[in-house]
């Protein structure tokens, strides 16, 4: 993406294995000098403020209902007023039995202990209605992934 918008600067934002990762792809790509790498976790640590664009990429699965409207109440205070949020990860069909490989994987959380799953659409953008992002429009990547975008509000003017 930076390679694309020559102005652009990134902020990557996760755990310090996948940072250290980052910095490397960052110095191969050419555009190190742009993005800024900071190790955290997104339950412990705020994500800063002030952005355009927040990528959350293959994370809510990880979490129940109740986390994945956490994280994107946090991703929501670090973008500014009319920033958007670009929710990646996989999606089940409305049945909850499709598509196989993002039922398959749904089934994979399930079995490792955790609240996580694979959710639906509408399930994605019900997480970040209630977590106070507008203006939803989804896109579908493979058969199995899709990106739900939401906007932050723009506070209106008296």
């Amino acid at each position: 993406m930076l390679k694309r918008l020559p102005d652009a600067t990134a902020l990557i934002f996760d755990l310090p294995t996948v940072v250290a990762i980052a910095r490397e792809c960052a110095e191969l790509a050419g555009v190190s000098d742009r993005v800024e790498t900071r190790a955290g976790s997104y339950w412990d640590d705020e994500l800063g403020e002030g952005f355009d664009l927040a990528i959350v990429s293959n994370i809510l699965h990880s979490s129940g209902p109740e986390g994945c409207v956490t994280i994107l109440q946090k991703t929501l205070r670090a973008l500014a007023p009319g920033g958007r949020a670009v929710v990646h990860d996989f999606i089940l069909g409305e049945d909850g039995t499709t598509p196989p490989w993002a039922a398959l994987f749904s089934l994979n959380m399930l079995n490792a202990g955790n609240e996580g799953r694979s959710y639906t659409r509408g399930e994605l953008e019900e997480f970040a209605a209630e977590a106070g992002f507008e203006a939803t429009e989804y896109r579908q990547c493979t058969e199995d992934t899709g990106v739900v975008v939401a906007r932050k509000p723009v506070p209106r003017r008296s």
